[in-house]
Formats: C-alpha cells, structure tokens, sequence
C-alpha cells in the first residue's frame, strides 16, 4: 500500500509539474522555444563528445571508430552552433513540421480518393480532414515562425490539460479511498462490539 501512496504521489507531482509547464509554455512561448533549443544543444553536444571520448579510449582506431570520431566531432559541431545560434534550430522545426503535414495530407488525400472509389460513405470527412492537413502543413511552411509559437502555444495546453486532468483524478480516487478507509474503520468498530 505505501509503494501504491508513492506512485500516486508522483503521479500528482508529474500533474502538478505539466500544468506550471504548461502556464509557462502559453505565457513565454518565445523563451520556451529557446529553452527546447538549448535543451537540445546540449544533447547534441553530450552526443557528440561521448562519441569523441569512446573513440581516443578504445583500443582500436579502425573501421567503425574512425566513423565514430567523425560522428562526434560533426555531432559537436552542430551542437556548438544551435548553441551560438538556437533561432536556426527553432525555425527548422516549424519548417520539418510542415514538410511532414503536407506529406501526411497528400497520401490522406490518396486514401480518401481510395475511399471514395470503393464506395464508402464516410469518404468525405476524411478528405475535408486531408485537405485541412496539407493546407496546415502549407501555412507552417510558409510562416514558420507563426507556427512555432503556435505549436509551443498548443503544446502548453496539452501540458495544463493534463495536469488539470491528472490533479482531478488523483482528488477523486483519494476521495474514494479514504471513503473505504472510513467504511473499514467502521466495520471494525462495529466487529470489536
């Protein structure tokens, strides 16, 4: 039972933590965006000084460590640069975003011509769903730096909607178990007499 009472108290810091997240992510999207791209620097660079550590510690510099090296250096590199300059990061973002909207909203497309052809009734409401897809995808592309807000935007309100969420169902399911830890006790009461 106290290994359960942890997890669920974890479970409502998580809750808790997503939704100052989330705040934060709504009110500063700009410096969130910041805040990803040096987050991701930093892993990039770790990446590529790891690769350049293991490879003047192994014992051979051959075939693959050589690649290894290179691995790092180019991974260090890129890491040094999103560092020197994160808007270069935050803007391919949006820009890779919208590559793949548009790819999904073509092949959507496909698939609602498929169903259209095969006589399926719904066919439509995916295409009107297709079409909103490649048309997203388009806008991203075209402003990437609206839709980078937009999407750190949209993502703290995934982020409060989840910690809103989380912190309801923890109050509720700990209303129930201390409703059943009052009924127990009163069996037990009334056990005893």
């Amino acid at each position: 039972m106290k290994l359960l009472e942890r997890i669920r108290r974890m479970e409502l810091l998580m809750a808790v933590i997503s939704l100052v997240l989330g705040i934060i992510m709504v009110i500063f999207p700009q410096k969130t965006m910041s805040v990803i791209c040096y987050v991701i620097a930093g892993a990039i660079l770790l990446y590529g000084v790891i690769d350049i550590i293991s490879y003047f510690t192994s014992k051979s510099y051959e075939g693959n460590f050589s690649l290894t090296l290179l691995r790092g250096v180019v991974a260090s590199v890129i890491g040094i640069i999103i560092f020197i300059r994160p808007a270069y990061l935050s803007t391919f973002i949006p820009i890779v975003l919208g590559i793949l909207l548009i790819i999904d909203g073509i092949t959507s497309i496909q698939k609602s011509v498929f169903l259209k052809n095969n006589n399926v009734y719904f066919w439509h409401i995916s295409m009107i769903e297709s079409i909103l897809t490649l048309a997203l995808g388009i806008f991203v592309l075209i402003n990437p730096l609206s839709a980078q807000t937009a999407i750190i935007i949209c993502l703290g309100i995934s982020f409060i909607w989840y910690g809103i969420t989380s912190v309801w169902n923890y109050l509720y399911v700990q209303k129930k178990i201390n409703f059943i830890r009052e009924a127990e006790l009163k069996n037990e009461i009334i056990d005893i007499d």
